[in-house]
């Protein structure tokens, strides 16, 4: 009996010591320090805290892992602290000090984690905007700490060059349907200004601020770009508000802070483009190849750094296990799509899913073989986003939402996939989605 009575006090214990608090408001405080390795309820208050600031980490499942680390190591660099992915002392305070609103601490539907839930989910319940919106408005920011040198009027060069054909590919990759218009190009010397003894210090907030007072509030998306190397993360995508339910992210608007009142939906840090552009064209193995004219380099990279808006956290990650309550076309790394989900477009999906081939002599599938120069945004091949990130954006017709996708047993590891003697798993449709995740909607 007093063994179990030591049991029962231990678990109290378990439950009164927790790593946050929550004050009369309904505010997470940070109380303990959090690292790759620590698990449990105050991880799952750290990573919920993390994407309703915009900071993209696969599933939430209470484990701090090498994904939720990157995610505090983004955090870190927007607000000046070392970027070293430990929620120590300083990262707590500016955590305890800088939160939104109430968030839920309960992990994701896909996940099978038992944790316990300390408040219920109100996350800026009074968002209102289009949630089928297809015309989205950006611009093309360049932070130089020199505005006049060479490298800057390059880089400008550069960029008009990207603009149009930018655009171009991102009304192709979403089939007609949405445009997106690259309204300015702007130089900015704001967030450069540690670039000499901290280069990985490059704060996208001070940067939207500038560009937004500047030249108004009409942006969507925002690409950052470098004349230098940020050395650190020099490539990510920056969630700042969403207002659609039920397509694997919460709802929160976090513009305020990017200085927006609304607006503004994702920031994108692309570095310095313009020098990976030059080191690849130099490499022996790229000298040798023709590269297209109309696909430049970056324009795959931008359109999937963008594509991270709407996807892809709607589904469960790929384990192979058979299991029929579950939609496994997530990857591996919890943020892209597994690339055994068939691209219907026979195409690559700049999201990761794979064009599927049938040989017809074995009755299995291979990898189709595409031309493409990909390490950098290289490609031959058209430019498409799945008809599940459409259906995210709330682009695609309610008549494809029966369309079935194959899903493939690739035996994808760290790495590594079979492109050949491929089976079918399984298959899927939006329909099916609806049924287990719930229709999109708009929070109002």
């Amino acid at each position: 009996m007093k063994k179990y009575r030591y049991i029962f006090i231990l678990f109290v214990l378990g439950l009164l010591i927790t790593p946050f608090s929550i004050n009369a408001a309904g505010i997470y405080s940070f109380n303990s320090n959090l690292s790759i390795g620590s698990r449990g309820s105050g991880v799952v208050a750290l990573q919920n805290t993390l994407i309703q600031k915009g900071f993209s980490l696969g599933l939430v499942d209470g484990s701090f892992g090498p994904k939720t680390k990157q995610a505090v190591i983004l955090f870190q660099i927007t607000k000046g602290l070392t970027p070293d992915g430990y929620v120590g002392p300083k990262t707590r305070n500016i955590l305890n000090n800088d939160n939104l609103s109430i968030i839920t601490v309960a992990p994701n539907k896909q996940n099978s984690v038992n944790l316990l839930p300390v408040a219920p989910i109100i996350v800026n319940s009074n968002l209102t905007a289009d949630c089928n919106q297809n015309k989205f408005n950006a611009a093309f920011v360049l932070v130089s700490p020199d505005p006049s040198d060479q490298k800057t009027n390059e880089f400008l060069t550069f960029l008009e060059d990207l603009k149009g054909k930018f655009e171009q590919a991102f009304k192709g990759a979403t089939y007609d349907l949405a445009t997106m218009n690259v309204e300015d190009i702007f130089i900015t010397k704001t967030g450069s200004e540690d670039y000499i003894n901290n280069p990985s210090q490059i704060n996208l907030q001070n940067v939207t601020k500038d560009l937004i007072s500047k030249n108004g509030d009409k942006y969507n998306f925002v690409y950052v770009f470098t004349t230098y190397d940020p050395q650190t993360n020099s490539q990510y995508f920056a969630q700042v508000k969403n207002i659609i339910k039920n397509i694997g992210f919460s709802t929160f608007d976090n513009s305020k802070y990017y200085g927006s009142s609304g607006k503004l939906l994702g920031v994108s840090l692309n570095g310095d483009f313009l020098s990976r552009y030059k080191s690849m064209l130099n490499r022996p193995d790229m000298l040798s190849r023709q590269l297209p004219t109309d696909a430049p380099f970056g324009i795959s990279d931008l359109i999937h750094e963008t594509g991270h808006q709407w996807c892809c956290h709607l589904g469960d990650k790929f384990s192979g296990n058979g299991d029929k309550s579950k939609i496994e076309i997530i990857g591996l790394d919890g943020s892209h799509y597994y690339t055994g989900l068939e691209s219907p477009a026979k195409t690559r999906d700049v999201l990761s899913s794979l064009p599927w081939v049938l040989d017809e002599n074995s009755g299995t599938y291979f990898l189709e073989k595409l031309t493409t120069i990909n390490d950098f945004g290289f490609s031959h091949y058209p430019i498409r986003y799945h008809p599940i990130t459409l259906y995210a954006m709330g682009l695609l017709s309610k008549d494809q939402y029966s369309k079935e996708f194959k899903i493939f047993d690739t035996d994808e590891k760290q790495g590594s996939m079979k492109d050949a003697d491929v089976e079918i798993y399984s298959k899927t449709s939006v329909n099916d989605i609806i049924k287990i995740f719930g229709e999109r909607t708009c929070s109002q």
